[in-house]
């Protein structure tokens, strides 16, 4: 009998199709006492990975320069026959080059902002 998780797993291809759909992104950083620091952002996908961009002094990216370990996670669904989620865990990337920001604002609202530092997780492998 084959198992629930086997029944309900995405392929490659309906992970990518989720995430490049939806807008917001759960969060979630380590903060100084342990304890999970759990926000929502709006993301974009920046040359295959996952983007994301916030205040230079905001906790989550306090939290990231001192830990780079970080939780995402894409999800949609109303009723409880329809939920459906991408969790990914990995290390973030900061970058804090006004251009490589810049640039991926560009690509998702159209607009141009310096704010930064962004953080980015690769594709999930596997």
């Amino acid at each position: 009998m084959p198992k629930r998780r086997d029944q309900i797993k995405m392929s490659d291809e309906e992970i990518w199709k989720l995430i490049e759909e939806r807008k917001s992104l759960q969060v979630a950083t380590i903060g100084a006492d342990g304890a999970p620091h759990l926000t929502t952002l709006w993301f974009a996908i920046v040359d295959g990975e996952i983007a994301f961009e916030t205040f230079t002094k905001s906790q989550k990216i306090v939290n990231l320069k001192r830990d780079p370990r970080i939780a995402v996670l894409v999800e949609d669904g109303i009723a409880y026959n329809e939920l459906r989620g991408v969790a990914i865990n990995g290390r973030a990337e900061l970058h804090d080059d006004p251009r490589s920001c810049c640039r991926s604002r560009a690509r998702w609202s159209g607009a141009i902002s310096p704010r930064c530092p962004r953080s980015t997780s690769r594709r999930p492998q596997r």
